[in-house]
């Protein structure tokens, strides 16, 4: 993974405008409100695992939105696979909300409005994998979405594997990677 931004240099002032920036450009388009513009720090790592592409990112408390306005302006066909590595993090989509602690692993589709609240020292994975692609292999995604992966031995081999990928994402052959 490839560290793209941190406010570590950049002004109090500027902090969270710039993180901002980035990150519509480098996750998703959407809107976001810090709970201190002060205080806020983050930082955005990225990588590819062959046509899959990672985002790792560390963010102090902030809520985020993305509306029908975002999606007509920046449609996607991929999902995102997220897995929470610290902090927490509640997820709202389709009307249903999950709470994610580490390790905790959920699905969340850029192309449905959400909303998410990060909470302060969250660190989180987002594997975006081409909709088709992960559709042909667990049937369509509506009903997954916002709903935390079942705690079972599948759910906490999942939650393994994708905890590995930051460490090893940018060293996989394409072959690794889901097509």
């Amino acid at each position: 993974m490839r560290t793209i931004f941190t406010t570590d240099q950049v002004h109090e002032r500027d902090r969270f405008a710039r993180w901002h920036d980035i990150a519509r450009q480098g996750i998703v388009d959407h809107d976001a409100k810090p709970a201190c513009r002060k205080s806020f720090q983050a930082e955005l790592q990225v990588g590819a695992i062959g046509t899959n592409s990672l985002a790792f990112f560390r963010s102090s408390d902030m809520t985020v939105s993305r509306t029908r306005r975002h999606i007509a302006s920046d449609a996607t066909d991929e999902i995102f696979v997220c897995r929470q590595f610290s902090g927490r993090l509640v997820l709202e989509q389709d009307g249903y909300q999950v709470g994610l602690e580490p390790g905790d692993v959920t699905l969340l589709d850029p192309a449905v409005p959400y909303a998410a609240h990060f909470f302060g020292g969250s660190e989180l994975l987002v594997f975006k994998v081409r909709r088709n692609a992960l559709e042909g292999r667990v049937g369509r995604t509506r009903a997954l979405t916002a709903r935390a992966l079942p705690a079972n031995a599948d759910g906490r081999l999942t939650s393994a594997y994708l905890g590995l990928l930051p460490f090893h994402a940018n060293g996989l052959s394409a072959a690794v990677g889901v097509t």
